[in-house]
């Protein structure tokens, strides 16, 4: 909210001021991840993001493959096919009755066309 104004001022409330600082740091922020990720040769398009309706899932407990496998549409047994292993070892991974070891994560990964580090908590 503006309190005064000239033609060569505005005058804020601190907390609008501050509101605006913390905007500018938050765009410089992504300025930076997107740098970054360029440098990485990191393919944001492809490798994506989970929207914020796919993390809540995650956070209400749906298993992160599964969220992944979803969000790029593949079947169970697509995936399993993908990632050479077979339906009910990934329906298992899904529900967290087995872990994985690396090598299926990067498999895993690999199909989805994301990281290890996205799949695991």
């Amino acid at each position: 909210m503006i309190v005064a104004e000239t033609d060569d001022t505005v005058t804020l409330r601190r907390a609008d001021y501050e509101a605006l600082l913390e905007d500018r740091l938050d765009l410089a922020a992504a300025a930076d991840h997107r740098a970054a990720e360029a440098r990485l040769g990191w393919d944001a398009a492809r490798a994506g993001y989970l929207t914020i309706d796919e993390a809540e899932r995650v956070w209400s407990g749906t298993s992160r493959v599964q969220v992944w496998r979803e969000k790029r549409g593949y079947g169970l047994r697509e995936l399993a096919g993908m990632a050479r292993m077979s339906p009910a070892h990934l329906s298992m991974l899904e529900r967290g009755g087995r872990s994985a070891s690396v090598e299926v994560l990067r498999r895993l990964a690999t199909s989805l066309g994301t990281t290890i580090d996205a799949l695991v908590p």
